[in-house]
C-alpha cells in the first residue's frame, strides 16, 4: 500500500511505478520540513510493497525544486529558535530522507522537469537514473547560504563529475544547463518539456518490463555495495558539519536575508501597474 499524499506531496501508484511529486508549484516546489518526512515514509513503504518496482520523484509545474523553503527557516529564526530546536528537526527530516534514499533497494528515478537547486540538486547522485527536461538547470549554491555540502554531495558529486567541476559547482554556485548536466554525467537523457513525464514513464516502463525484477534488485545492490558504507558515513559527516554551520548562526542569518529579498521582490511585483493593451 502506498503512503498517503498530502497538499505538498502527491503520491500515485500505477503499473508498478510509484510517482512522488513536489506539489508547491507557486513556490517553486520549495521544500518544507514535513515534506522530507513524507517522501522518506513513502520510500520506506515502497521498499516492501510488492506492487512497486520503481519510484519516480518529480515536480509539478516549471520547477523540480528550488530547495529548502527559506521562508520557513526565516520564520524559525524570528521565533527565536536556537540550535537545540533546529538540530533534532534537521536530523528527523532532511538527514532522514537522505538515509532513506541510500537504503532504498529498488530503482529510484529523478525526473527533473525544470530547475533543481540546493539540497535536491545535491541529492541527484543518490538516484539510479536521472532524466531531465530540456528546460532543466542544476545549481548547488549551498556555500552561499552558509551551509556545507549535504545529500552526500561531498562524495557523490566529485565521484560523478570529477574534483575540478565538483569544486566549481559548490564554490561558485555555477548553473548547468540540461545538455551540460548530461555531458557532466549528472543526468543520462534529455526529453522535451512538452512530453517529459510521458517520455520518462515510457523509458522506465520499457526498461523494467524487459528486465527480471530479481535482476533489477541484484544489479542495484551489487553496484551500491561498492560504495554504500562510504555514503552512509558521509551522510553523518555532512550532518555533523552542517550542525556546526548552524551553530555559527551564519545559515539562519543568510536564510533570513534571502527571505526578506524574496518578500521585497514579491511586493514590488504586486505593486507593479498592470500593462495596458
Amino acid at each position: 500500500m502506498a503512503a498517503p499524499s498530502n497538499d505538498h506531496i502527491l503520491i500515485d501508484k500505477k503499473d508498478g511505478i510509484l510517482t512522488i511529486t513536489f506539489n508547491r508549484a507557486a513556490q517553486g516546489n520549495a521544500i518544507r520540513l514535513e515534506m522530507y518526512g513524507t517522501i522518506a515514509n513513502a520510500l520506506t513503504s515502497a521498499a516492501t510493497d510488492d506492487e512497486v518496482e520503481v519510484v519516480i520523484i518529480t515536480g509539478k509545474g516549471k520547477f523540480f525544486s528550488t530547495g529548502a523553503d527559506v521562508s520557513e527557516a526565516a520564520e524559525r529564526v524570528m521565533k527565536g529558535e536556537g540550535l537545540d530546536e533546529l538540530e533534532p528537526s534537521f536530523r528527523k527530516y532532511p538527514v532522514a530522507l537522505t538515509a532513506a534514499m541510500i537504503a532504498f533497494p529498488k530503482v529510484l528515478v529523478a525526473a527533473v522537469n525544470g530547475p533543481v537547486i540546493g539540497y535536491p540538486a545535491a541529492q541527484l547522485g543518490l538516484y539510479d537514473l536521472v532524466f531531465v527536461s530540456d528546460t532543466a538547470t542544476y545549481q548547488v549554491p549551498l556555500l552561499h547560504l552558509g551551509l556545507a555540502p549535504e545529500g552526500c554531495a561531498s562524495f557523490t558529486l566529485q565521484r560523478t563529475v570529477g574534483r575540478a567541476l565538483a569544486n566549481d559547482l559548490l564554490i561558485t554556485g555555477r548553473t548547468l544547463s540540461a545538455p551540460e548536466m548530461v555531458a557532466a554525467g549528472i543526468a543520462s537523457r534529455i526529453f522535451p518539456q512538452a512530453t517529459f513525464h510521458q517520455d520518462v514513464v515510457a523509458a522506465v516502463a520499457a526498461g523494467c518490463s524487459a528486465s527480471a525484477p530479481s535482476s533489477l534488485l541484484a544489479s542495484k545492490a551489487l553496484i551500491q555495495d561498492t560504495y554504500r558504507e562510504r555514503i552512509i558515513a558521509q551522510n553523518e559527516k555532512e550532518t555533523v558539519q552542517l550542525i556546526k554551520q548552524f551553530a555559527s548562526g551564519e545559515p539562519m542569518d543568510r536564510f533570513a536575508k534571502k527571505f526578506m529579498e524574496i518578500r521585497k521582490a514579491s511586493k514590488k511585483e504586486a505593486n507593479k501597474p498592470a500593462s495596458k493593451l
